[in-house]
């Protein structure tokens, strides 16, 4: 049952532009071992954890779908009923995680500066790129179900799982900046109304997605098991500059809106602390 939670709050996650469930899955403990999972599942050879780590992955792919799709229209109105808000509660789902993401990744080896660094640096030129773009949350016009337009969505969604899975670098960002953010989120949002031109389009980004992650979870578990230092340092300097990005700076903030921000970072924080609380229940 953590499993499908977790995923739940994958899901969530992942529709924030800005946000990467690469970064969700450091925040909630399970990185390592979903990057391991995926490695090992797309392995010819046989693997004696195999059947558990497919358990694992279903578990984690079915919440993320309760997520992505129950909350995609919840997620819509708190972004644009309460933005700032909403923006401070998954800030503080990032900093109240940054101790045990240390404790349990970085313990027994060398941190590294330069790596960690460079982290920062690929985070705040990814916002750069981003800061112009405006996401427009409401699309009703979508555009007919062409071959080549299937092919398009294939290819977004390869490059959208690649980002996804690295922590830091969203894959809703990236979206965002090539333009597609609103046509994708429109697509999950109608998606319970169960027309063909919607499921459609939303079954071929899927392929595409999936495939993206297989291939970017290959790559991370290869950095993981050969340069763990280097990769982690890194990892650790994309979500703390993932989060110093999320702040909303260009606005009025009175009593009201401080008090309330604060109580979503405080939220967030405390959603962190029970999974964490759960987890170890679950282990005893």
């Amino acid at each position: 049952m953590i499993n499908i939670v977790q995923g739940i709050v994958i899901g969530v996650v992942n529709i924030i532009p800005g946000i990467s469930g690469g970064t969700a899955l450091v925040f909630l403990g399970i990185f390592d071992k979903t990057m391991k999972s995926i490695s090992n599942i797309i392995k010819l050879e046989h693997i004696a954890n195999k059947k558990d780590d497919l358990l694992f992955l279903i578990k984690i792919a079915i919440g993320f779908l309760i997520g992505v799709i129950i909350f995609a229209k919840t997620i819509d109105y708190l972004f644009i009923n309460y933005f700032i808000q909403t923006m401070y509660w998954f800030i503080g789902l990032i900093v109240f995680s940054l101790p045990i993401i240390i404790k349990n990744e970085m313990k027994d080896i060398k941190f590294s500066k330069l790596y960690f660094f460079l982290g920062l640096c690929i985070v705040s030129l990814t916002y750069l790129f981003n800061i112009n773009q405006e996401p427009n949350f409401i699309i009703t016009n979508f555009p007919d179900i062409k071959f080549i337009f299937l092919l398009k969505l294939i290819l977004l969604g390869t490059m959208a799982g690649i980002m996804t899975i690295i922590p830091g670098v969203s894959g809703s960002m990236f979206l965002l900046i090539l333009g597609q953010y609103s046509l994708m989120q429109s697509y999950i949002a109608e998606s319970t109304s169960l027309r063909l031109t919607i499921l459609i389009p939303l079954v071929f980004f899927g392929i595409g997605t999936l495939l993206g992650i297989l291939i970017g979870a290959k790559i991370i578990s290869y950095f993981i098991s050969k340069y763990k230092s280097n990769t982690m340092s890194l990892i650790i300097g994309l979500i703390i500059m993932s989060s110093i990005v999320l702040i909303p700076i260009n606005f009025q903030y009175n009593f009201n809106l401080i008090i309330s921000s604060l109580f979503s970072f405080l939220f967030g924080g405390m959603i962190i602390v029970t999974i964490e609380i759960a987890k170890k229940l679950f282990k005893k």
